[in-house]
C-alpha cells in the first residue's frame, strides 16, 4: 500500500445553515498539537470540547460564502470573525468534520500501539 500524504492546499467545503466554511486539512502533527492542548488525562473535558473547535476552525477554516453579520450584510472572510461564530455552529463543525478525523488519528494510534505491544511480547518471550 503507498504512502499517504495530507495535501494542505486541497480545500473542502462544508454546508451549514445557508452558508459554505472553506477549509484545509490539518498535517497530523498540527491536529496532534491541537488536540493534546485540550486533552486532561488522555480525555477532552466536555468544558473544553468547544474552546479545541474554535481552535481547529482558526486552523482550517480558510474561506467562506454565504456568511452574514449580525445586521444581515454579507461578511468578507476574516481569519479574525471565525471567533464570532455561533457556538451551536462551531460545535456542529466540530461533530461533523473535526471529530471523525480525530477518531480516525486515535484509531490508528489504538492499532499502531496494539502492534508495538505484540512485537515487545515476541521480543521478550521464552525461547522455545
Amino acid at each position: 500500500m503507498p504512502l499517504k500524504v495530507t495535501k494542505t492546499n486541497t480545500t473542502f467545503e462544508y454546508e451549514i445553515e445557508g452558508s459554505t466554511l472553506i477549509y484545509k486539512k490539518l498535517p497530523f502533527l498540527e491536529k496532534k498539537r491541537i488536540l493534546f492542548q485540550h486533552m486532561v488525562n488522555g480525555d477532552i473535558p466536555a468544558d473544553k470540547s468547544l474552546d479545541l473547535g474554535y481552535d481547529v476552525m482558526r486552523a482550517m477554516i480558510v474561506d467562506w460564502k454565504g456568511v452574514e453579520d449580525e445586521d444581515g450584510k454579507a461578511l468578507k472572510f476574516k481569519p479574525d470573525f471565525i471567533d464570532g461564530i455561533e457556538p451551536a455552529d462551531a460545535m456542529k463543525f466540530l461533530e461533523d468534520v473535526i471529530m471523525p478525523d480525530f477518531n480516525n488519528m486515535a484509531e490508528s494510534a489504538k492499532i499502531l500501539e496494539g502492534e508495538r505491544d505484540t512485537e515487545e511480547e515476541v521480543k521478550n518471550s521464552e525461547p522455545m
